[in-house]
């Protein structure tokens, strides 16, 4: 059959990491898509200069999925380390959340997190793949 697709050549410096391609691949493979909002009869229609839903401070963190949780309004967050290395990553998003729990692929709870004032550490190992459940 017919197959189509898209490559892209990124000169950079450096090794792949120093030069961004894992996070420039997922940019390009997964674009950022703009969705016109709707606001309610009380809102202003007014949105901040900008806004995010959660960033990490690591940069051998890539955050791979945000969904629902599949049981209840939770906040499923799933990132992996893609640098084969470990430390210790924090992650920040609003504080609209009561608490933070360290799951396992099937968001069942393995270990309560210290979360406080939107932000969450935890230690992270080469290649691991972590799941947080933040609880609403």
């Amino acid at each position: 059959g017919i197959h189509i697709f898209s490559y892209s050549l990124l000169p950079h410096v450096g090794d792949l990491f120093d030069g961004g391609i894992i996070q420039e691949a997922y940019s390009f493979n997964q674009p950022l898509l703009a969705a016109e909002l709707q606001t309610g009869s009380n809102g202003s229609g007014l949105l901040p200069d900008s806004f995010s839903l959660i960033s990490c401070d690591a940069p051998n963190m890539i955050i791979d999925t945000v969904k629902k949780a599949e049981d209840n309004e939770d906040m499923i967050v799933r990132l992996y380390e893609a640098w084969n290395s470990r430390g210790t990553i924090t992650l920040t998003l609003p504080d609209l959340f009561s608490g933070a729990v360290l799951c396992n692929l099937m968001e069942e709870k393995i270990q309560v997190l210290d979360y406080h004032e939107g932000k969450v550490s935890l230690p992270i190992q080469n290649f691991e793949i972590v799941t947080i459940r933040f609880l609403r």
